[in-house]
C-alpha cells in the first residue's frame, strides 16, 4: 500500500552515507535502512524530546531484527527501528528519534521518504533548519492504525545548512507498536555559481536575500564538530538579539559546558580589489559574554590568513572601519571565532561593505624606488587639532575621508610635521591618507 503526500516523477539511485569536510551530510540521495549497525543506532542519530510531553526510560526508539513487533518483517532488509510499549496505565510518554544533521542549501526541493506502521499509539515528523532553531511539525498521523507497510512522501520546507528530522512516537496508554524503516533524502542539486572575483565597488553583504543559507560563493572553515561550533543565517526573533538592519544576520552561538576549542571562520567570496584606491571594509558585530571575534585577509589563493584586528564582547552593536591592506586581484575577507570551552560565546555580524575610489590607472599603478616612510597621528582619538609626524620630506597629498569614503579634505605639503584643524568634523571615524603620485599609506583616527 502506498500513500503519496507528494508525487516526484524523478528516479534516484540511492547510496550510503556520505559527510562534507565539515562533517555534515551533503550527499544526496541520502538513504538509512538501519542495516549496518547491529542493534545499534546508525552513526549521527540520536533520541530526545520533541513536542509536548516528556521522554521515560522505558518508551525508547531501538533498531530490532526484522521478526519483531506487528508486522513481523521489516520493509527492507533484516532491521528497522520500533517504539513499543505495553502498558495500562495513564502517563503520556514522547520519544523522538532524530537524524543526523544535513546540509539541504544545494538541494532544490529536497523530498523526504519513509515507509512506517503503526498499531495504535500517536506519531509525529517535524524539523528544524537551524543549530537552536524551533522544532516545527510537518505531518502526523493521530490515533491511526497502518497495519502494512506505508509509504509517506513529503516535501522538505525552508532548506538550509542545518537540518535535522525528528520522527516522534507519543504513548498515551495501552499498547503502542510503531516502526520506521528506509528513510531517504533526495532532490536535484542547485548548479553552482561561477565565483568569479568581484570587482564592483561598493559592495555589500546584509545576509537578507537567501533565507537561512549562507550567501552564495561565502564558505566555512571549521575545525570542531560542526553541529556545535559553525556560523549560521538566522532570522530576528527575540527584540535583545535585535540585528541591526533587516530580518536576518549572521550568528555563531554556544553556551556549554565542555571543554574542546573550536574555531570557525565564515569566508567571504573573492574580491578583485587591485582596481581600488585603499579599499574600506565595513562591518557592525556585537559579542555576547566570552564571545570574540577575529578579522583576517588574504590576497592570494597560495597564502595563510593574517590577522587585522580582534574584538571581545561589549554586548551592543558597533561599526568597525579599517583600511585593507596589500590589496589584490584574488583578496578574501574571514570573520572568525573561537570556542575554549565552557561557558556562553555568541558572535553577530552584519552589514558588511567594501568601498573605495576607482584607481584612475585601473589598478595597475607603477611601483617606485621610493616608499612612503611610516607616520604617526597625534593624539588619537582627537578633539581639535591632529599633528601628523614624518620622517620623509617628500611633497605628499593629503586626503581625509569620513567613514563612507567621502573626501572631507584635501592639500599638499612637504613638511614633516604639520597639523590639520578637525574641530568642526562630526564625530567618528576617519582616514587619513598620504600619497606621493606612486604609493600611498592610510591610517584611522577618531573625532571625539
Amino acid at each position: 500500500m502506498k500513500k503519496l503526500l507528494l508525487f516526484t516523477a524523478a528516479a534516484f539511485l540511492l547510496i550510503s552515507v556520505a559527510y562534507s569536510q565539515n562533517g555534515l551530510i551533503n550527499t544526496f540521495p541520502w538513504t538509512e535502512g538501519f542495516e549496518n549497525c547491529g542493534t545499534e543506532l546508525p552513526p549521527g542519530w540520536e533520541q530526545g524530546a520533541v513536542g509536548e510531553y516528556h521522554p521515560a526510560p522505558d518508551w525508547n526508539w531501538a533498531v530490532v531484527p526484522a521478526a519483531t513487533g506487528t508486522p513481523s518483517t521489516a520493509h527492507g532488509g533484516a532491521s528497522k527501528a520500533q517504539i513499543f510499549l505495553e502498558f495500562f496505565g495513564c502517563p503520556v510518554y514522547n520519544s523522538a528519534l532524530i537524524t543526523p544533521v544535513f546540509d539541504l542549501s544545494n538541494l532544490q526541493n529536497p523530498v523526504l521518504s519513509f515507509w512506517h506502521t503503526q498499531m495504535y499509539g500517536t506519531s509525529l515528523v517535524y524539523y528544524k533548519n537551524s543549530i537552536d532553531g524551533e522544532w516545527t511539525l510537518l505531518t502526523s498521523f493521530v490515533y491511526v492504525e497502518i497495519p502494512e507497510w506505508t509509504e509517506e512522501i513529503l516535501l522538505l520546507p525552508n532548506p538550509s545548512n542545518h537540518y535535522q528530522i525528528a520522527f516522534v512516537g507519543i504513548f498515551y496508554g495501552g499498547i503502542a507498536d510503531i516502526q520506521l524503516d528506509d528513510i531517504s533524502i533526495t532532490g536535484e542539486t542547485i548548479p553552482s555559481e561561477e565565483c568569479e572575483p568581484i570587482s564592483t565597488f561598493p559592495w555589500y553583504e546584509g545576509f537578507e536575500d537567501h533565507g537561512t543559507n549562507i550567501p552564495p560563493c561565502w564558505e566555512q572553515e571549521l575545525n570542531g564538530d560542526p553541529v556545535w561550533w559553525r556560523w549560521n543565517i538566522e532570522p530576528v526573533l527575540v527584540p535583545p538579539t535585535a540585528t541591526n538592519s533587516g530580518d536576518y544576520i549572521a550568528r555563531i552561538f554556544l553556551a556549554m559546558d565542555f571543554l574542546p576549542v573550536y574555531w570557525a571562520k565564515l569566508i567571504s567570496p573573492v574580491f578583485n580589489l587591485s582596481i581600488l584606491n585603499d579599499p574600506i571594509l565595513k562591518f557592525w558585530h556585537k559579542e555576547i559574554e566570552s564571545g570574540n571575534l577575529s578579522v583576517f585577509y588574504k590576497n592570494s589563493p597560495n597564502v595563510g590568513w593574517t590577522l587585522l584586528e580582534t574584538f571581545s564582547g561589549t554586548g551592543d552593536w558597533r561599526e568597525e572601519v579599517m583600511v585593507l591592506p596589500n590589496k589584490s586581484n584574488h583578496y578574501q575577507i574571514a570573520f572568525g571565532s573561537t570556542f575554549y570551552g565552557g561557558g556562553h560565546y555568541e558572535v553577530q555580524l552584519d552589514n558588511i561593505s567594501i568601498t573605495g575610489e576607482i584607481d584612475a590607472d585601473g589598478g595597475e599603478l607603477a611601483i617606485s624606488s621610493h616608499v612612503l616612510e611610516n607616520y604617526s597621528l597625534t593624539p588619537n582619538p582627537v578633539q581639535d587639532l591632529l599633528k601628523i609626524t614624518r620622517s620623509d620630506a617628500t611633497k605628499v597629498t593629503v586626503a581625509i575621508y569620513n567613514s563612507i569614503g567621502a573626501l572631507v579634505h584635501s592639500f599638499e605639503t612637504s613638511e614633516t610635521e604639520f597639523k590639520v584643524n578637525v574641530s568642526s568634523y562630526s564625530a567618528g571615524f576617519y582616514l587619513i591618507r598620504l600619497s606621493d603620485g606612486n604609493t600611498s599609506a592610510t591610517k584611522r583616527f577618531i573625532k571625539r
